[in-house]
């Protein structure tokens, strides 16, 4: 209700009403998945994965909390960065596959200084084997991650740098 005291400058309005705001709907997460199979499927049960064989389980964390915005994936580079990966891979190392990271769908040059885990396929699993990831920044720059892990089914790296494009790389 509103109050008019003569002066056309002053209007009060008095209006009493409760707005019940309803509680945001939490949002319902896939991943990570809530127990991790240590069989020899290459999903890891990852939901994606039962349509596409040639998904990948791997997360991506910042200060322990899983983003969910983030979808890394094995993706071929262009023809330039994957030369320019070919050309980092230390003596003795091997080739296993390139991988993207998106935030919000889009392939950007933004921060990555969280934490990545990714569960290694089987096809690339054996015993005593050795992995890093290798990761370009967006100057071209290609930085050398080894696993910070002991779990031989994963390979956990903190890249820190601005960009996108990553390689798994193993030693025998």
């Amino acid at each position: 209700m509103s109050v008019y005291d003569g002066d056309r400058t002053q209007l009060t309005l008095n209006l009493k009403a409760v707005i019940k705001v309803p509680e945001p709907e939490k949002p319902k997460f896939v991943f990570p998945p809530k127990k991790i199979k240590k069989s020899d499927d290459s999903v890891h049960d990852v939901p994606a994965a039962k349509t596409n064989p040639d998904a990948i389980a791997a997360f991506y964390y910042v200060n322990n909390i899983l983003q969910s915005n983030a979808i890394i994936g094995k993706q071929e580079q262009s023809a330039l960065a994957t030369a320019v990966f070919k050309g980092a891979v230390p003596a003795g190392w091997n080739w296993a596959f390139s991988m993207s990271m998106s935030l919000d769908g889009k392939n950007e040059y933004s921060l990555k200084n969280g934490t990545i885990k990714l569960y290694v396929p089987p096809a690339y699993k054996n015993s005593g084997r050795e992995y890093a990831i290798l990761a370009m920044d967006k100057n071209g720059k290609v930085f050398f991650l080894p696993d910070q892990d002991t779990v031989s089914d994963t390979v956990t790296v903190t890249p820190n740098i601005e960009g996108y494009a990553y390689v798994l790389i193993y030693k025998d």
